[in-house]
């Protein structure tokens, strides 16, 4: 789903895979020799995103070439010419969204990873929650937690109780498709 769709979103809470997720993605854009670039809203979620993938990973504002004033100098006249995956999105606000969607290049693939419920962006707007709601665009959602601290589950309170999926994907106007190998196939 993520590298057939211009836009997709991959959501869940801590330890629901995320990370794991968009490595796979990036293995997969690798095999298929796509130019993928890493991004974050933050110097330091750019910094974990690069440890966590092992892909170089930079700031929303450097890879926008983001300037005083608020012009970009990947913008709709020079768009960034890549796959494009941003972590954090939560943090967005919709000024720097709103440079995000005018940079990608047509025919360029967007993906937006994040958890609504985490850090909120310090300016106007909540993207990811807005976006989710919208039902515009594919999502991933992971729902089981697989990071455990000490034999123990570290985050149980953010999952639905008696959920059963690991990941559940869906289309615009479809129903969600539950099924770890086959969402996993379709990222």
């Amino acid at each position: 789903m993520v590298l057939s769709s211009p836009v997709s979103v991959l959501t869940g809470g801590p330890g629901t895979g995320k990370t794991h997720t968009l490595r796979a993605v990036l293995i997969l854009a690798r095999a298929k020799r796509l130019r993928c670039v890493l991004a974050a809203p933050t110097g330091r979620a750019a910094k974990r995103m690069e440890e966590a993938t092992g892909w170089p990973a930079g700031t929303l504002h450097r890879v926008l070439e983001l300037r005083p004033g608020g012009q970009a100098g990947c913008n709709p006249d020079r768009p960034l010419e890549a796959d494009l995956m941003v972590d954090e999105v939560s943090m967005l606000d919709t000024l720097l969204a709103n440079q995000l969607a005018k940079a990608v290049a047509p025919g360029a693939h967007l993906l937006l990873v994040g958890d609504p419920d985490q850090l909120p962006s310090v300016g106007a707007g909540e993207v990811l929650a807005d976006l989710l709601r919208s039902e515009q665009f594919p999502v991933t959602r992971l729902t089981h937690i697989f990071r455990q601290t000490e034999g123990r589950a570290s985050a149980t309170a953010t999952t639905r109780p008696h959920s059963s999926a690991a990941m559940t994907a869906s289309r615009p106007g479809s129903p969600a498709t539950p099924g770890r190998r086959e969402c996993a196939t379709r990222a």
